[in-house]
């Protein structure tokens, strides 16, 4: 558990509220894009969800469970997203217990609903399965997902509920195409199947999850940068000092190594002389530099990922 979903995929979002699209009608027009989608050339699957990957966002809800007491200080709120029902197999995540969604999860069947390990791990300590429960008295759980960070790589994974989304109609859209192929052909072909569905309808924010991965760590990714070229700029620093520090030493000495080698002493045994000196300095800057280095990690170890500080 705690893995995060494949990011081989291409993700945009629809603004149907802003095209004039209602709530009711909401849903048609997703499954029709969706449709549309996976009859683009090289594209294997498409699904949509109202909470896109690595959005970020606030996306939670406060959830009550019928025979359940929480324990003082036990927070009921949790993710919620509204799913197409081949958004797990789409984005290969599997269910550990129970169902994945079907097309008959429609607006008019019962309301159903799959829970995440670690919401079961909060709301259901100690049952083997909790397939059957109901959330908030109409919301049957039909199955468990495997634990996935969805939101935000560096936060624990959150108790989350998948509803469909034709029982949860409204909201915003997310569609996550897989496929093969130069990213920018398929962006174009994108563009084009939207058009083709309502050439009204704008495509915002379309870009590989591997782009959205990057977006969404920029400080980060920015952060190293800078580390690495501070890094090279000190190392280069430290080489100039020594450099200079031994060649103002030596100069000083001069008059004592040439009396040294009027007395008979070899070339090999002046240059051992100064080598050491050098090695003395540099071993101590590795001491000292280790010690820092050691007590910076434990700075930055927010800002590390499937790494050890």
């Amino acid at each position: 558990g705690g893995g995060r979903p494949h990011l081989s995929g291409r993700s945009f979002r629809v603004d149907a509220l802003g095209a004039g699209y209602t709530r009711s009608n909401f849903d048609t027009l997703n499954r029709r894009i969706q449709e549309r989608l996976e009859r683009i050339p090289g594209v294997r699957a498409a699904t949509f969800a109202r909470v896109p990957f690595l959005a970020r966002g606030r996306w939670t809800s406060n959830v009550s469970i019928p025979g359940f007491t929480p324990p003082p200080g036990t927070s009921m709120s949790v993710n919620m997203n509204a799913v197409a029902p081949n958004f797990f197999a789409t984005i290969e995540l599997p269910l550990v217990l129970g169902r994945a969604f079907t097309e008959r999860d429609d607006a008019a069947a019962p309301k159903v609903a799959i829970v995440n390990q670690a919401f079961v791990k909060t709301f259901f300590p100690g049952e083997s399965s909790p397939v059957g429960r109901r959330l908030g008295g109409d919301l049957e759980v039909v199955g468990v997902m495997r634990d996935a960070k969805y939101n935000d790589l560096r936060a624990a994974v959150a108790p989350t509920v998948y509803q469909p989304a034709s029982q949860s109609p409204g909201g915003q859209a997310n569609f996550t195409v897989r496929g093969s192929g130069e990213p920018r052909l398929l962006f174009n072909s994108i563009r084009a199947a939207a058009r083709e569905i309502d050439p009204g309808i704008p495509v915002v924010n379309l870009r590989t999850q591997e782009e959205q991965l990057d977006q969404n760590h920029a400080q980060e990714l920015l952060f190293a940068r800078f580390s690495g070229f501070f890094g090279v700029l000190a190392l280069a620093l430290s080489c100039v000092g020594l450099h200079g520090l031994m060649s103002y030493t030596i100069v000083r000495r001069t008059g004592e190594i040439g009396l040294r080698m009027a007395l008979g002493a070899l070339p090999g045994a002046v240059l051992r002389m100064v080598l050491k000196e050098s090695l003395a300095l540099v071993c101590a800057g590795i001491v000292l530099g280790v010690a820092g280095a050691w007590a910076a990690s434990r700075l930055v170890a927010s800002m590390l990922f499937g790494l050890s500080p």
